[in-house]
């Protein structure tokens, strides 16, 4: 039986080898011509930056990013702020759900999520946000509501939606009820069937 250790290093290979896959390019690109020059903004690189958790100024995380990537202790100024901030703005916002159906897989293959009573644990919730929009160039900010399919015994969302506007987080609940399996125990709070 394989380690953990070895199955945690199968699912982090099989889901770099997903981001740098011609078909997620494919689907997430909004124009055709993106990417298609060999820079140092490719889209696996754009896609790994995003997932990494960035939490400060930009221009420094990408500078520690890349040297990261080259293995360096000390932080390289590859690419600047604003090149990133034009790249990131030419892939679909739909790609995230679907590197996370791709990793729920793996992990489900390797791992195993965990399980009660041969159920796999849901918690669905939703919550009104604050989110900050640019359209023409003009930067606002709008209120909104983010629900999510949460799977508490791994930490990771199984679907998670935003909706600009006083949204209803029911409505955004059967809308993500196709995520579900007849194996899934789903938890709501009683705000959610007292409607």
């Amino acid at each position: 039986m394989p380690s953990l250790t070895l199955k945690y290093s199968n699912v982090i290979n099989a889901l770099a080898r997903y981001l740098s896959s011609q078909d997620l390019m494919e689907k997430s690109r909004l124009d055709p011509r993106h990417f298609t020059r060999d820079r140092k903004l490719t889209f696996p690189v754009i896609l790994s930056f995003l997932l990494s958790g960035v939490q400060g100024a930009v221009q420094s995380e990408l500078n520690t990013f890349f040297a990261d990537l080259r293995n360096r202790a000390e932080s390289i100024r590859k690419v600047s702020a604003q090149a990133f901030s034009a790249a990131r703005y030419k892939i679909s916002s739909r790609v995230f759900d679907e590197v996370n159906r791709e990793l729920i897989a793996h992990v489900e293959k390797e791992i195993s999520i965990p399980r009660w009573q041969g159920l796999r644990v849901v918690a669905g919730d939703g919550t009104t946000v604050q989110l900050t929009m640019r359209k023409k160039g003009i930067r606002s900010i709008v209120s909104g509501v983010a629900f999510g399919l949460y799977l508490p015994g791994i930490e990771r969302f199984l679907s998670f939606k935003l909706q600009m506007g006083s949204g209803n987080e029911r409505q955004m609940l059967f809308e993500s009820i196709d995520e579900l399996c007849p194996q899934d125990l789903l938890l709501l709070d009683r705000g959610f069937p007292c409607r």
